[in-house]
């Protein structure tokens, strides 16, 4: 009987080690998903109201336009008919992007 607990107590044992190593894998990934979206938020900080940019999103869409305010999550971009020179003054349209949809900015011109 002594031999069937042992055994019991092994599996048992061996089960809670390879949960606690899939809970600190999880953990692990979700430290480096913070990590990587907190730094593109901060970048995203940086970049002051009134710039143009280019925003590239997941769907492949290229928006060019004025940052017009950005949030935690969010950035409002005024759409512009050209990057440069006085086209930039009038805004064709306002855009919401959330920050989880975007893949690039670009902050140089004609990039």
């Amino acid at each position: 009987m002594d031999d069937a607990f042992d055994a019991f107590d092994a599996i048992a044992e061996e089960l809670r080690r390879e949960a606690a190593w899939e809970q600190r894998a999880e953990a692990r990934e979700i430290v480096v998903a913070g990590t990587a979206n907190r730094c593109f938020v901060d970048v995203l900080a940086r970049i002051p109201r009134g710039e143009v940019v280019a925003v590239v999103t997941l769907d492949g869409s290229v928006l060019v336009g004025r940052v017009l305010a950005h949030g935690r999550d969010w950035i409002r971009l005024g759409e512009v008919a050209d990057p440069t020179g006085t086209s930039r003054a009038r805004l064709r349209r306002v855009h919401e992007v959330r920050v989880d949809a975007i893949v690039r900015i670009v902050r140089e011109q004609g990039a």
